[in-house]
């Protein structure tokens, strides 16, 4: 159903999101969990990221109060199970505190830091496993000798984690990064040689 939709325009983006909306409001909850799930995968930014987590949220409530629910659809959760409230109590503050981050302007990343060579799209590999339970392993390529610097961030935007490596020639290297304790969903690894970027990629921690 969604495949290439990032692809379109902002404004095609939004006439799905309404169409999405409008199969919420006719009960076609699977669509609309599906649709959510892969726009918070694949967002065209990070508030829109915000909007289907909110949204997926509100979609399971509504099928929790429909007595007409069939059986078969009661239970259903999609591919990401961590985003369904256990409870009204954890979906009031769970959308509170995204609704919350819509409106933070932090500035997380250093403004010293250079966006990468797109010329250059395979300095760093997609992380090995993913998805990762606790740890993954990112392989990348220098150039050069560097320090280099990597930000792992959350959905939105925030750094939960910052690593700071110096390796001594150019070549092939690898690092472990372990997100034990932090919650499972979607994170970006963004790897900084001297200050440029060498590149970013989504990683998924799941149980």
């Amino acid at each position: 159903m969604v495949s290439g939709l990032h692809e379109d325009s902002l404004t095609d983006h939004l006439v799905y999101r309404l169409k999405n909306k409008c199969d919420v409001e006719m009960e076609n909850y699977q669509d609309a969990i599906n649709w959510f799930e892969s726009d918070i995968l694949n967002p065209v930014s990070v508030d829109d990221s915000v909007f289907s987590l909110i949204d997926l949220s509100d979609t399971y409530i509504l099928m929790e109060a429909d007595s007409n629910l069939k059986s078969s659809l009661s239970t259903y959760t999609g591919s990401s199970a961590q985003y369904k409230p256990k409870n009204r109590e954890e979906y009031t503050m769970k959308r509170n505190e995204w609704i919350n981050l819509l409106f933070k302007d932090d500035v997380f990343i250093p403004d010293d830091l250079q966006p990468g060579n797109t010329d250059e799209p395979n300095m760093v590999k997609q992380n090995i496993p993913n998805p990762f339970s606790a740890s993954t392993e990112v392989s990348f390529t220098l150039s050069e000798s560097s320090k280099v610097s990597i930000f792992i961030t959350n959905l939105l935007g925030q750094v939960v984690q910052k690593l700071e490596r110096s390796y001594q020639s150019e070549g092939k290297y690898m690092v472990t990064i372990n997100l034990t304790g932090k919650p499972d969903g979607i994170y970006f690894i963004t790897l900084y040689a001297n200050q440029k970027e060498l590149g970013k990629i989504k990683a998924v921690k799941s149980k």
